[in-house]
């Protein structure tokens, strides 16, 4: 019987404890969200300054062709 009592308080200490870490990474879960979209947000700015980079590049490119003449 005691030792029923001992068991059982024990099972609701690790039933406390697997609620506490699912939980927590329930909360990392949504902050990796959170970060996996600013990332692609940022991916999506570093293609805009490439393609700007790139663009000038050409324009430079161009231009240097047409003054070397």
């Amino acid at each position: 019987s005691a030792k029923l009592e001992d068991l059982s308080a024990k099972l609701e200490d690790l039933s406390a404890k697997l609620e506490d870490l699912s939980a927590k990474l329930e909360d990392l879960s949504a902050k990796l969200e959170d970060l996996s979209a600013k990332l692609g947000g940022l991916s999506a700015k570093v293609e805009r300054l490439s393609a700007k980079a790139a663009s000038k590049n050409v324009s430079l490119l161009l231009y240097n062709l047409r003054t070397s003449k």
